[in-house]
Protein backbone atom coordinates (compact mmCIF):
# COMPACT_ATOMS: atom_id res chain seq x y z
CA UNK A 1 0.00 0.00 0.00
CA UNK A 2 1.63 3.35 -1.07
CA UNK A 3 1.34 6.01 1.11
CA UNK A 4 -1.38 8.10 -0.43
CA UNK A 5 -3.53 4.91 0.42
CA UNK A 6 -2.75 5.03 4.06
CA UNK A 7 -3.47 8.31 4.70
CA UNK A 8 -6.75 8.04 2.84
CA UNK A 9 -7.43 4.87 4.75
CA UNK A 10 -6.44 6.57 7.96
CA UNK A 11 -8.96 9.53 7.40
CA UNK A 12 -11.57 7.64 6.36
CA UNK A 13 -11.33 5.31 9.60
CA UNK A 14 -10.94 8.67 11.99
CA UNK A 15 -13.63 10.46 10.34
CA UNK A 16 -16.35 6.95 10.73
CA UNK A 17 -15.40 6.42 14.37
CA UNK A 18 -15.89 10.55 14.74
CA UNK A 19 -18.88 11.26 13.02
CA UNK A 20 -20.11 8.01 14.78
CA UNK A 21 -19.40 9.22 18.43
CA UNK A 22 -20.98 12.73 17.39
CA UNK A 23 -24.06 11.62 16.80
CA UNK A 24 -25.28 9.25 19.79
CA UNK A 25 -24.66 5.81 17.59
CA UNK A 26 -22.19 5.18 20.54
CA UNK A 27 -23.01 6.86 24.07
CA UNK A 28 -19.62 8.62 25.19
CA UNK A 29 -18.68 12.18 25.71
CA UNK A 30 -17.66 14.01 22.81
CA UNK A 31 -14.56 15.01 24.42
CA UNK A 32 -13.90 11.09 23.22
CA UNK A 33 -14.37 12.06 19.36
CA UNK A 34 -11.84 14.52 19.36
CA UNK A 35 -9.38 11.94 20.85
CA UNK A 36 -9.65 9.32 18.58
CA UNK A 37 -9.16 12.00 15.83
CA UNK A 38 -6.46 13.05 17.36
CA UNK A 39 -5.47 9.54 18.01
CA UNK A 40 -5.85 8.35 14.28
CA UNK A 41 -4.04 11.71 12.88
CA UNK A 42 -1.00 10.49 15.30
CA UNK A 43 -1.40 6.83 14.46
CA UNK A 44 -1.15 7.73 10.32
CA UNK A 45 1.91 9.90 11.37
CA UNK A 46 3.68 7.30 12.79
CA UNK A 47 2.93 4.75 10.01
CA UNK A 48 4.30 7.20 7.42
CA UNK A 49 7.36 7.85 9.07
CA UNK A 50 7.91 4.41 10.56
CA UNK A 51 7.27 3.61 6.58
CA UNK A 52 9.66 6.08 5.32
CA UNK A 53 12.11 5.52 7.70
CA UNK A 54 11.99 1.77 6.54
CA UNK A 55 12.49 2.84 2.98
CA UNK A 56 15.02 5.43 3.74
CA UNK A 57 17.03 2.54 5.40
CA UNK A 58 16.81 -0.06 2.30
CA UNK A 59 17.66 2.95 0.06
CA UNK A 60 20.84 4.11 1.66
CA UNK A 61 21.61 0.21 2.20
CA UNK A 62 21.58 0.27 -1.52
CA UNK A 63 23.66 2.92 -1.92
CA UNK A 64 26.01 1.33 0.24
CA UNK A 65 25.98 -2.18 -1.65
CA UNK A 66 26.72 -0.03 -5.26
CA UNK A 67 29.77 1.68 -3.40
CA UNK A 68 31.21 -2.24 -2.60
CA UNK A 69 30.19 -2.92 -5.96
CA UNK A 70 31.90 -0.22 -8.30
CA UNK A 71 34.46 0.67 -5.82
CA UNK A 72 37.58 -1.59 -7.15
CA UNK A 73 36.32 -2.25 -11.01
CA UNK A 74 38.75 -1.79 -13.75
CA UNK A 75 36.21 -1.67 -16.21
CA UNK A 76 35.09 1.35 -17.18
CA UNK A 77 31.45 -0.05 -18.99
CA UNK A 78 31.44 -2.22 -16.08
CA UNK A 79 30.69 0.73 -13.91
CA UNK A 80 28.01 2.48 -15.88
CA UNK A 81 26.15 -1.01 -16.46
CA UNK A 82 25.94 -1.00 -12.39
CA UNK A 83 25.10 2.72 -12.29
CA UNK A 84 22.07 1.90 -14.48
CA UNK A 85 20.95 -1.31 -12.81
CA UNK A 86 20.98 0.44 -9.34
CA UNK A 87 19.34 3.82 -10.34
CA UNK A 88 16.54 1.77 -12.06
CA UNK A 89 15.93 -0.61 -9.12
CA UNK A 90 16.41 1.87 -6.80
CA UNK A 91 13.89 4.50 -8.43
CA UNK A 92 11.91 2.79 -9.68
CA UNK A 93 12.51 4.14 -13.24
CA UNK A 94 10.87 2.44 -16.03
CA UNK A 95 14.28 2.82 -18.45
CA UNK A 96 17.56 3.98 -17.56
CA UNK A 97 20.17 4.37 -19.65
CA UNK A 98 24.25 6.05 -19.74
CA UNK A 99 25.51 7.86 -22.55
CA UNK A 100 29.24 8.39 -23.56
CA UNK A 101 29.67 11.42 -24.46
CA UNK A 102 30.54 12.56 -28.37
CA UNK A 103 29.46 8.96 -28.89
CA UNK A 104 26.73 7.62 -31.16
CA UNK A 105 23.58 7.18 -29.17
CA UNK A 106 23.57 3.06 -30.30
CA UNK A 107 26.78 3.28 -27.50
CA UNK A 108 24.68 3.61 -24.67
CA UNK A 109 24.19 1.00 -21.94
CA UNK A 110 20.52 0.84 -21.39
CA UNK A 111 18.41 -1.83 -18.68
CA UNK A 112 15.53 -3.08 -20.03
CA UNK A 113 15.39 -1.32 -24.03
CA UNK A 114 15.33 2.55 -25.16
CA UNK A 115 11.73 3.53 -24.01
CA UNK A 116 9.99 4.83 -27.14
CA UNK A 117 13.41 7.20 -27.17
CA UNK A 118 14.28 8.13 -30.63
CA UNK A 119 18.42 8.60 -31.87
CA UNK A 120 17.50 12.68 -32.46
CA UNK A 121 16.11 12.90 -28.96
CA UNK A 122 18.76 11.16 -27.08
CA UNK A 123 21.09 13.36 -28.65
CA UNK A 124 19.63 16.83 -28.04
CA UNK A 125 18.58 15.77 -24.16
CA UNK A 126 22.16 14.17 -23.80
CA UNK A 127 23.42 17.56 -25.34
CA UNK A 128 21.42 19.64 -23.02
CA UNK A 129 22.28 18.38 -19.92
CA UNK A 130 25.88 18.49 -20.82
CA UNK A 131 26.24 21.69 -22.11
CA UNK A 132 24.23 22.77 -19.06
CA UNK A 133 26.29 20.62 -16.22
CA UNK A 134 23.12 20.26 -14.62
CA UNK A 135 20.24 17.53 -14.33
CA UNK A 136 17.43 18.86 -17.17
CA UNK A 137 13.85 17.27 -16.53
CA UNK A 138 11.07 17.01 -19.14
CA UNK A 139 7.65 15.92 -19.02
CA UNK A 140 6.23 14.92 -22.33
CA UNK A 141 2.99 17.19 -22.13
CA UNK A 142 5.16 20.23 -22.04
CA UNK A 143 6.44 19.95 -25.51
CA UNK A 144 8.03 24.00 -25.09
CA UNK A 145 10.67 22.69 -22.69
CA UNK A 146 12.14 20.83 -25.51
CA UNK A 147 11.16 21.96 -28.64
CA UNK A 148 13.93 20.18 -30.69
CA UNK A 149 12.66 17.17 -29.48
CA UNK A 150 9.60 14.15 -30.84
CA UNK A 151 9.49 12.12 -28.04
CA UNK A 152 7.27 9.42 -28.40
CA UNK A 153 3.59 9.87 -27.04
CA UNK A 154 3.91 7.10 -24.41
CA UNK A 155 6.80 8.75 -22.87
CA UNK A 156 5.75 10.58 -19.66
CA UNK A 157 9.05 12.16 -18.20
CA UNK A 158 12.27 12.16 -18.91
CA UNK A 159 15.52 13.47 -16.90
CA UNK A 160 18.97 13.75 -17.65
CA UNK A 161 22.33 13.65 -15.35
CA UNK A 162 25.40 14.85 -16.15
CA UNK A 163 28.42 12.93 -15.06
CA UNK A 164 31.06 15.53 -14.82
CA UNK A 165 34.88 14.42 -14.28
CA UNK A 166 37.81 16.58 -14.51
CA UNK A 167 38.18 16.35 -18.40
CA UNK A 168 34.40 17.51 -18.44
CA UNK A 169 31.22 15.77 -19.23
CA UNK A 170 31.71 12.16 -20.02
CA UNK A 171 28.53 10.80 -19.42
CA UNK A 172 24.79 10.84 -19.18
CA UNK A 173 22.48 9.19 -17.46
CA UNK A 174 18.98 9.16 -18.61
CA UNK A 175 16.10 7.82 -17.21
CA UNK A 176 12.37 7.30 -18.87
CA UNK A 177 9.00 6.70 -17.45
CA UNK A 178 5.96 6.15 -19.48
CA UNK A 179 2.37 7.19 -19.24
CA UNK A 180 1.44 3.69 -17.29
CA UNK A 181 4.12 5.26 -14.29
CA UNK A 182 3.68 8.34 -12.75
CA UNK A 183 6.43 11.20 -13.41
CA UNK A 184 9.58 12.03 -11.63
CA UNK A 185 9.56 13.40 -8.07
CA UNK A 186 11.90 15.13 -6.12
CA UNK A 187 13.05 11.99 -4.24
CA UNK A 188 13.89 10.28 -7.31
CA UNK A 189 16.00 12.76 -7.98
CA UNK A 190 17.55 13.29 -5.07
CA UNK A 191 18.35 9.22 -5.77
CA UNK A 192 19.79 9.79 -8.95
CA UNK A 193 22.23 12.31 -8.00
CA UNK A 194 23.38 10.28 -5.02
CA UNK A 195 24.12 7.44 -7.11
CA UNK A 196 26.15 9.84 -9.77
CA UNK A 197 28.14 11.18 -6.58
CA UNK A 198 29.50 7.98 -5.82
CA UNK A 199 30.03 6.76 -9.26
CA UNK A 200 32.29 10.05 -10.19
CA UNK A 201 34.92 9.10 -7.81
CA UNK A 202 35.17 5.68 -9.19
CA UNK A 203 35.16 6.72 -12.76
CA UNK A 204 37.83 9.53 -12.07
CA UNK A 205 39.88 6.64 -10.05
CA UNK A 206 39.49 4.36 -13.19
CA UNK A 207 40.65 6.86 -15.49
CA UNK A 208 43.24 7.95 -13.73
CA UNK A 209 44.57 4.45 -12.98
CA UNK A 210 44.32 4.07 -16.42
CA UNK A 211 46.50 6.53 -17.39
CA UNK A 212 49.14 5.82 -15.29
CA UNK A 213 49.20 2.23 -16.25
CA UNK A 214 49.68 3.81 -19.70
CA UNK A 215 52.50 6.14 -18.59
CA UNK A 216 54.23 3.42 -16.92
CA UNK A 217 53.65 0.50 -19.86
CA UNK A 218 55.19 3.37 -22.37
CA UNK A 219 58.10 3.30 -19.84
CA UNK A 220 58.44 -0.40 -19.79
CA UNK A 221 58.22 -0.18 -23.51
CA UNK A 222 61.33 1.96 -24.07
CA UNK A 223 63.64 -0.24 -21.97
CA UNK A 224 61.96 -3.18 -24.15
CA UNK A 225 62.72 -1.23 -27.30
CA UNK A 226 66.59 -1.02 -26.17
CA UNK A 227 66.92 -3.93 -25.32
CA UNK A 228 65.84 -5.62 -28.61
CA UNK A 229 67.43 -3.28 -30.55
CA UNK A 230 70.84 -4.46 -29.19
CA UNK A 231 69.36 -8.05 -31.09
CA UNK A 232 67.30 -6.92 -34.25
CA UNK A 233 65.93 -10.54 -34.24
CA UNK A 234 64.63 -9.92 -31.05
CA UNK A 235 62.11 -7.25 -32.70
CA UNK A 236 58.69 -7.54 -31.05
CA UNK A 237 59.47 -10.90 -29.01
CA UNK A 238 58.16 -10.16 -26.09
CA UNK A 239 55.12 -8.59 -27.76
CA UNK A 240 54.19 -11.76 -29.10
CA UNK A 241 55.29 -13.51 -26.60
CA UNK A 242 52.81 -11.84 -24.00
CA UNK A 243 49.89 -12.21 -26.96
CA UNK A 244 50.00 -15.92 -27.10
CA UNK A 245 50.82 -16.52 -23.32
CA UNK A 246 47.62 -14.21 -22.94
CA UNK A 247 45.83 -16.51 -24.92
CA UNK A 248 47.00 -19.85 -22.85
CA UNK A 249 46.28 -18.39 -19.70
CA UNK A 250 42.52 -17.26 -20.03
CA UNK A 251 41.89 -20.90 -21.95
CA UNK A 252 43.45 -22.15 -18.75
CA UNK A 253 40.47 -19.79 -17.25
CA UNK A 254 43.07 -17.70 -15.08
CA UNK A 255 41.56 -15.42 -13.04
CA UNK A 256 41.93 -11.13 -14.03
CA UNK A 257 45.22 -10.63 -11.52
CA UNK A 258 46.74 -13.73 -12.93
CA UNK A 259 46.45 -12.75 -15.95
CA UNK A 260 47.65 -9.24 -15.32
CA UNK A 261 51.30 -10.96 -13.99
CA UNK A 262 51.17 -13.21 -16.58
CA UNK A 263 50.98 -10.91 -19.63
CA UNK A 264 53.84 -8.47 -17.85
CA UNK A 265 55.96 -11.39 -17.37
CA UNK A 266 55.62 -12.52 -20.63
CA UNK A 267 56.28 -9.17 -21.87
CA UNK A 268 59.26 -8.51 -20.05
CA UNK A 269 60.89 -11.91 -19.46
CA UNK A 270 64.02 -11.15 -21.59
CA UNK A 271 64.31 -7.43 -19.64
CA UNK A 272 67.38 -8.81 -17.96
CA UNK A 273 69.45 -8.88 -21.19
CA UNK A 274 70.16 -5.17 -20.52
CA UNK A 275 72.58 -6.08 -17.22
CA UNK A 276 74.41 -8.69 -19.97
CA UNK A 277 77.67 -7.59 -20.32
CA UNK A 278 78.70 -5.51 -23.24
CA UNK A 279 80.84 -7.62 -26.00
CA UNK A 280 84.49 -7.21 -26.45
CA UNK A 281 85.94 -5.77 -29.38
CA UNK A 282 85.35 -8.22 -32.42
CA UNK A 283 82.91 -10.19 -30.21
CA UNK A 284 79.27 -10.21 -31.54
CA UNK A 285 76.03 -9.10 -28.81
CA UNK A 286 74.59 -12.34 -29.91
CA UNK A 287 77.89 -14.52 -28.50
CA UNK A 288 77.75 -12.86 -25.50
CA UNK A 289 73.99 -13.11 -25.08
CA UNK A 290 74.38 -17.24 -25.84
CA UNK A 291 77.39 -17.35 -23.27
CA UNK A 292 75.41 -15.46 -20.60
CA UNK A 293 72.01 -16.94 -21.71
CA UNK A 294 71.11 -18.69 -18.18
CA UNK A 295 72.03 -15.66 -16.67
CA UNK A 296 69.37 -13.29 -17.98
CA UNK A 297 66.93 -15.17 -16.52
CA UNK A 298 68.05 -14.87 -12.67
CA UNK A 299 68.88 -10.67 -13.84
CA UNK A 300 65.11 -10.69 -14.89
CA UNK A 301 64.05 -12.05 -11.34
CA UNK A 302 66.46 -9.38 -9.77
CA UNK A 303 65.22 -6.67 -11.83
CA UNK A 304 61.34 -7.24 -10.82
CA UNK A 305 62.23 -9.06 -7.47
CA UNK A 306 62.95 -5.59 -5.91
CA UNK A 307 58.81 -5.15 -4.50
CA UNK A 308 56.15 -7.74 -3.50
CA UNK A 309 53.70 -6.31 -5.99
CA UNK A 310 55.83 -7.57 -8.30
CA UNK A 311 57.69 -10.76 -6.94
CA UNK A 312 54.94 -13.18 -8.92
CA UNK A 313 56.30 -11.63 -12.27
CA UNK A 314 60.00 -11.59 -10.73
CA UNK A 315 59.49 -15.78 -10.21
CA UNK A 316 58.19 -15.83 -13.84
CA UNK A 317 60.78 -14.33 -15.62
CA UNK A 318 63.50 -16.14 -13.93
CA UNK A 319 61.43 -19.33 -14.13
CA UNK A 320 60.62 -19.48 -17.91
CA UNK A 321 63.74 -21.35 -19.56
CA UNK A 322 62.66 -24.06 -16.68
CA UNK A 323 61.97 -27.56 -18.40
CA UNK A 324 59.45 -29.51 -17.56
CA UNK A 325 61.84 -32.87 -17.40
CA UNK A 326 64.32 -30.85 -15.23
CA UNK A 327 66.64 -30.46 -17.96
CA UNK A 328 66.13 -26.03 -18.03
CA UNK A 329 68.04 -23.51 -16.07
CA UNK A 330 68.79 -21.49 -14.21
CA UNK A 331 67.62 -24.17 -11.37
CA UNK A 332 66.77 -27.14 -13.14
CA UNK A 333 63.15 -27.28 -11.46
CA UNK A 334 60.97 -30.02 -13.07
CA UNK A 335 57.43 -30.75 -12.80
CA UNK A 336 55.07 -28.58 -10.25
CA UNK A 337 58.32 -26.96 -9.31
CA UNK A 338 58.64 -24.68 -11.98
CA UNK A 339 55.81 -21.84 -11.16
CA UNK A 340 52.53 -22.26 -13.45
CA UNK A 341 53.16 -18.65 -15.32
CA UNK A 342 56.71 -19.96 -16.40
CA UNK A 343 55.46 -22.81 -17.87
CA UNK A 344 53.26 -21.29 -19.93
CA UNK A 345 56.01 -18.67 -20.86
CA UNK A 346 57.90 -21.80 -21.41
CA UNK A 347 55.74 -22.80 -24.72
CA UNK A 348 54.66 -19.43 -25.57
CA UNK A 349 58.54 -18.53 -25.89
CA UNK A 350 59.88 -21.39 -27.66
CA UNK A 351 56.84 -21.09 -30.28
CA UNK A 352 58.05 -17.13 -31.02
CA UNK A 353 61.79 -18.78 -31.09
CA UNK A 354 60.64 -21.12 -33.96
CA UNK A 355 58.53 -19.05 -35.76
CA UNK A 356 60.59 -15.97 -35.31
CA UNK A 357 63.77 -15.90 -33.91
CA UNK A 358 65.20 -18.41 -36.12
CA UNK A 359 67.23 -17.26 -39.55
CA UNK A 360 65.01 -16.80 -42.25
CA UNK A 361 65.64 -19.88 -44.24
CA UNK A 362 65.12 -22.13 -41.14
CA UNK A 363 62.42 -20.88 -39.52
CA UNK A 364 59.24 -22.99 -39.03
CA UNK A 365 55.54 -22.42 -40.33
CA UNK A 366 52.97 -22.33 -37.65
CA UNK A 367 51.84 -26.14 -38.54
CA UNK A 368 55.34 -27.24 -38.09
CA UNK A 369 55.77 -25.07 -34.54
CA UNK A 370 52.74 -26.25 -33.24
CA UNK A 371 54.52 -30.28 -33.90
CA UNK A 372 57.12 -29.85 -32.34
CA UNK A 373 55.26 -28.60 -28.81
CA UNK A 374 53.19 -31.48 -29.21
CA UNK A 375 56.21 -33.53 -29.24
CA UNK A 376 57.65 -31.96 -26.36
CA UNK A 377 55.12 -32.74 -24.14
CA UNK A 378 55.84 -34.16 -20.76
CA UNK A 379 59.87 -33.26 -22.13
CA UNK A 380 60.42 -29.87 -22.29
CA UNK A 381 56.48 -28.59 -21.04
CA UNK A 382 53.76 -29.35 -19.33
CA UNK A 383 51.36 -31.87 -20.68
CA UNK A 384 48.30 -29.27 -19.04
CA UNK A 385 49.55 -26.11 -20.80
CA UNK A 386 50.29 -27.62 -24.30
CA UNK A 387 46.41 -28.86 -24.50
CA UNK A 388 45.54 -25.69 -23.50
CA UNK A 389 48.03 -24.61 -26.70
CA UNK A 390 46.18 -26.77 -28.89
CA UNK A 391 43.18 -25.76 -28.03
CA UNK A 392 44.04 -21.50 -28.90
CA UNK A 393 46.71 -22.00 -31.65
CA UNK A 394 44.60 -21.67 -34.32
CA UNK A 395 43.66 -18.23 -33.34
CA UNK A 396 47.70 -17.53 -33.25
CA UNK A 397 48.51 -16.28 -36.71
CA UNK A 398 45.26 -13.89 -36.52
CA UNK A 399 46.52 -12.51 -33.71
CA UNK A 400 50.24 -11.82 -34.58
CA UNK A 401 49.81 -10.54 -38.21
CA UNK A 402 50.48 -7.37 -36.81
CA UNK A 403 54.08 -8.31 -34.83
CA UNK A 404 55.99 -9.45 -37.62
CA UNK A 405 59.70 -10.54 -36.70
CA UNK A 406 62.53 -8.72 -38.11
CA UNK A 407 62.73 -7.75 -41.23
CA UNK A 408 58.74 -8.05 -42.14
CA UNK A 409 57.82 -5.00 -40.63
CA UNK A 410 56.93 -2.13 -42.28
CA UNK A 411 58.27 1.18 -40.92
CA UNK A 412 56.14 3.16 -37.91
CA UNK A 413 54.67 -0.55 -37.43
CA UNK A 414 53.34 -1.13 -34.06
CA UNK A 415 53.99 -4.00 -32.65
CA UNK A 416 50.95 -4.31 -29.44
CA UNK A 417 47.75 -4.90 -31.24
CA UNK A 418 46.61 -7.66 -29.36
CA UNK A 419 43.96 -8.24 -26.34
CA UNK A 420 44.77 -8.03 -23.60
CA UNK A 421 41.63 -9.55 -20.92
CA UNK A 422 42.23 -9.08 -17.03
Amino acid sequence: MDNRKIILTGFAVTALLGSMVLSGIFPWQAALALVIIAGGIFFIGYVLFYRRQQERIRELAQLLKFNEEIRWEKEERIILDRLAVRARSLTGAEFVGVCFSGHAPEDCVWVEGQAGLKVRDLEVISREAGESRKTVAFQNRDRNDFPQTELDPGVKSVMAFPLILQEGVAFTMVAVQSLAREPFNPLQREIFELLIKQAVPVLENQREGARKLQKAEALLRGLMVGIEAGTPVFFGHGDRVAAVAGLIGRELRLDPGELEDLYYAAWLHDAGKILLPEPDEGEARDEVSASAGQDHCTLGGYMFGGSELTQDIAIAVMSHHERYNGQGYPRGLSHNQIPFPGRIIAVADFYDALTALCPEEERFDHRQAVQVIKKGTGTLFDPLVVVAFEEIEGQIPFLLQDIRPYGEVSPGAEANNYPRDF
